[in-house]
């Protein structure tokens, strides 16, 4: 089975825009047009046979066949039916599955200039199997970071999602932030489809907010390479998020408690974060037991342009890409919280308790054993016959005990000696380094 999911472009931004403008009349016949072309495209499909609607209404449309029916043309005819009537296009995403058809428009429409309709090959199921989820925190207006970020990780660690991050710290500008945040999604993926054609977005010199796309000299190699990353990108679903500073602990951990719940492995880009939230974000993701946190690093001086972009790069070379929990200097920190530390106290304690029964357990065996009837030998025999037992007594401390208590503290230590308080302390003390061993062996195994 074939499903095609079709949407009309940009319908309700004309709309909004028709109507904010008090141009109520226009707004009134782009709805009727719209009305129209579905009543257009119902009857061109009603005409085709084994085409089951599924869902027309507003500017959707949903469709399901037998693969192999039809072609794929008849599917741009749909679309050019809505845009001969209304002025306005339409991309249509197409599946085995409803989800999938749903997924395909939503990359087609993300991706100005792509396919509408993508086939899904072999090597791009592949690629779609390893659940990686990448978040980039994202101050800085500029795409260029994001760009070579994005196209290093698409190869590298496969990212079945990308997340652009960012901190508010004033509720006040809430709105204005969250829209900051997904322009700068936006001008990463127009940045991709200007390189593969040979373009470049930049800030227009002296204007923070305005912007230009100037041709730049690209060969067709790199052109292609992006063109690559384009494709891959596509199958990847973009979002946002932003977070309130104050609650930045908790908003973080809840995502990463989602992420591996829903089997993710969440991977932390801070090449763009701000300065001042460094520390206190690798100091939550360590707290979190997150060690996939890197960092884009130039090898060179930078430019500030596009001579800084991947194409221009080498990896190892001119640019590295920093695992920066994972370095010689930090790969065996850790970071303990309030909570951490109230639980290894109350760990501590307990292997404490743990060591200190295993000692009595051991020496009250002992007296069992050994001590008990030992003594209860020795009293049989002094009862039985003290003259012969008599010479005994001065033989076996001075000679016997001595000599061996002399031996065993020469080779082992004190600690080895026949007292039952240094028996008791070697025994709980080896039982505490087997508990704390298996403990730190457990622990390290969670932080990987």
């Amino acid at each position: 089975m074939k499903y095609v999911f079709f949407d009309g472009d940009n319908v309700g931004k004309n709309l909004e825009i028709l109507l904010n403008s008090n141009r109520l009349g226009e707004a009134s016949t782009l709805s009727e047009n719209i009305k129209i072309a579905l009543t257009k495209i119902e009857k061109k499909l009603l005409e085709l046979k084994d085409i089951n609607i599924i869902i027309l209404g507003g500017d959707d449309v949903l469709i399901g066949y037998e693969s192999g029916s039809y072609d794929d043309s008849f599917l741009n005819e749909i679309a050019q039916i809505f845009k001969i009537q209304t002025g306005l296009s339409m991309s249509f995403g197409t599946g085995s599955t409803v989800f999938e058809s749903i997924n395909n428009l939503h990359f087609s429409k993300r991706f100005p200039g792509g396919t509408s309709h993508r086939k899904t090959d072999k090597n791009l199921t592949l690629f779609m199997e390893n659940q990686t989820v990448l978040y980039i925190f994202a101050a800085s207006p500029r795409p260029d970071v994001y760009i070579n970020v994005i196209s290093h990780c698409i190869y590298e660690y496969k990212p079945v999602k990308i997340v652009f991050i960012d901190f508010e710290k004033d509720r006040g500008r809430w709105m204005n932030s969250q829209k900051e945040l997904g322009e700068i999604q936006e001008r990463v993926i127009e940045q991709f489809s200007a390189l593969k054609n040979g373009e470049y977005v930049q800030q227009v010199q002296g204007k923070r907010n305005d912007w230009e796309t100037i041709d730049i000299d690209i060969t067709i190699n790199d052109r292609n390479r992006y063109g690559d990353i384009q494709e891959r990108a596509s199958l990847i679903s973009f979002d946002t998020k932003l977070l309130y500073y104050y609650d930045a602990e908790v908003e973080l951990s809840k995502i990463i408690d989602k992420d591996r719940k829903e089997g993710y492995r969440p991977i932390f880009d801070i090449s763009a974060a701000l300065k001042e939230h460094l520390i206190e974000v690798y100091m939550i993701l360590l707290s979190r037991k997150v060690q996939d946190i890197f960092s884009f690093q130039l090898l060179l001086d930078p430019s500030h342009g596009k001579d800084d972009l991947i194409h221009k790069l080498k990896f190892e070379h001119t640019y590295r890409y920093v695992p920066v929990a994972k370095t010689n200097f930090t790969s065996d920190k850790k970071v303990l919280t309030k909570r951490d530390e109230k639980a290894r106290d109350s760990t501590l304690y307990f292997q404490d308790q743990l060591a200190e029964s295993f000692a009595v357990y051991c020496m009250t065996l002992v007296w069992i054993i050994f001590i008990l009837p030992a003594s209860g030998l020795v009293a049989w025999h002094a009862l039985r016959s003290w003259d012969t037992f008599e010479k005994w007594t001065v033989i076996i401390p001075v000679v016997f005990f001595y000599a061996i208590n002399f031996i065993i503290q020469a080779i082992f230590g004190r600690n080895l000696s026949f007292s039952p308080q240094n028996a008791r302390k070697t025994l709980k003390s080896w039982k505490l380094n087997r508990l704390q061993k298996t403990f730190d062996s457990a622990l390290d195994t969670s932080f990987d």
